[in-house]
């Protein structure tokens, strides 16, 4: 027997006004693939690019994201391909409304939040100060892998829709087909890091919800409902 879709998505897929349903899954896709990179050059000006990097197979991805944010580079680097913004005034105009009105659900809203600190510090040109210079260190102590305190701010809530849950798939998301005697067995599984258990755990409450619903409407039985287990 065939699952159907959850309406929901059904209307994402025949919406013709896809502002924002793109939002929603490109913020999936960047608690997925995104990185927001922070460099400071010896005369202490502090550079900011957002970038997505994936493999060669998938340019129409990044062209599809190109085209719907109307900004940004993509580059060739050997089998991979690299979309990224770092014009001041298009970080502002074109990223942070997305990121401020559909926050990130995963650590990367940290790092969203330090890189934005970090561009307004810039944008006040503070960077030429001592102190300016030594409190931009400071913040970047935490940024990306030299995070240590992946506590999120008390008004921050995960908010898992179709959209975001398909883009996070599309970047970290995994199907398999395992043959047992006389059977398949299929799967997709998502990993993540132990800093992340709240949103796997949200992303469960989601799919069991759908799972208890489509079972509903189409009378299955099976126990088989979606879970999380810690990866051995």
């Amino acid at each position: 027997m065939l699952f159907t879709l959850p309406l929901e998505i059904n209307r994402i897929r025949n919406n013709k006004n896809l502002e924002s349903d793109f939002v929603q899954w490109f913020v999936g896709f960047t608690d997925a693939e995104g990185l927001f990179a922070v460099y400071v050059n010896k005369s202490g000006l502090p550079k900011l690019t957002f970038r997505i990097t994936l493999h060669m197979d998938d340019l129409a991805v990044l062209e599809l994201i190109q085209k719907n944010l109307g900004t940004g580079v993509i580059l060739k680097s050997r089998d991979t391909f690299v979309y990224y913004i770092n014009k001041i005034e298009e970080l502002e105009s074109k990223l942070f409304p997305i990121f401020d009105s559909f926050p990130l659900n995963t650590s990367k809203n940290l790092d969203y939040l330090i890189f934005k600190k970090v561009y307004y510090l810039k944008k006040s040109k503070t960077y030429r100060t001592p102190q300016g210079l030594l409190a931009i260190k400071n913040i970047l102590s935490q940024l990306n892998n030299n995070r240590t305190d992946f506590t999120q701010s008390k008004d921050h809530s995960i908010r898992i829709t179709p959209g975001w849950l398909i883009g996070f798939i599309e970047g970290d998301g995994n199907f398999y087909a395992k043959r047992v005697k006389t059977s398949f067995i299929f799967q997709m599984s998502i990993c993540q890091t132990a800093a992340e258990v709240k949103v796997m755990e949200a992303i469960l409450v989601y799919l069991h919800n759908l799972w208890l619903e489509q079972s509903k409407k189409l009378q299955i039985t099976s126990p088989h409902a979606p879970h999380v287990r810690p990866k051995t």
